[in-house]
């Protein structure tokens, strides 16, 4: 990480002096240069460690991570059974769980997260109020650095990589993640993980 940013850093320095509009598309591909850089690290760390996988109750899982985003703004609602197990790496399906939920809580107010257990498969849904997807878009969106928000104000858009990472970790556990239309009225996205 440190052999990768340090050069990154002085070239960041080194644009400071250029023209305005030479500077900003520079400042622009250095900071998708550190983007790349942090999704492959992520990649990697977790890839890693992606065999030491443990059974979570889902509903704790979920509970713990969606505890301090219900706020006055947003409300985040949750229905899983109490018994619902997961075999999964902890620290990567938290990962793509919470991608996906600040997703919904980005374009969305109201957001909802549920599960459910098949004969073969247990399936995680998040789903939001949102303006949800085009159909044309919906496998797009899986693509790093693909925003439907094309500004370059990463505040309003992201960088574009928090549904890559999602489905990268969704697959390292042998599942699929899906785009659907939402009851709610925007998205679902739908995770689809085999029992195991």
């Amino acid at each position: 990480s440190h052999d990768f940013r340090t050069p990154l850093t002085r070239l960041r320095l080194r644009v400071e002096r250029l023209q305005p509009e030479q500077r900003d598309k520079a400042i622009n591909d250095i900071e998708e240069m550190e983007a790349l850089i942090q999704f492959t690290l992520d990649y990697a760390r977790d890839n890693a460690e992606s065999q030491k996988h443990e059974f979570l109750n889902c509903l704790e899982l979920v509970n713990d991570m969606v505890g301090l985003v219900n706020t006055t703004d947003h409300l985040v609602e949750v229905d899983i059974p109490a018994d619902l197990q997961i075999n999964c790496h902890p620290l990567a399906m938290r990962r793509a769980l919470t991608n996906l939920v600040n997703n919904a809580l980005f374009y969305g107010v109201r957001v909802q997260v549920s599960a459910y257990k098949t004969e073969s498969s247990v399936v995680i849904e998040v789903e939001d109020d949102g303006p949800g997807i085009p159909c044309e878009e919906k496998e797009r969106v899986f693509t790093p650095f693909y925003r439907l928000e094309h500004s370059r104000n990463r505040d309003t858009g992201g960088a574009g990589l928090g549904l890559s990472i999602s489905q990268m970790m969704i697959h390292s556990h042998g599942g699929q993640i899906y785009l659907l239309e939402s009851n709610l009225g925007g998205l679902k996205a739908q995770v689809v993980l085999p029992v195991n």
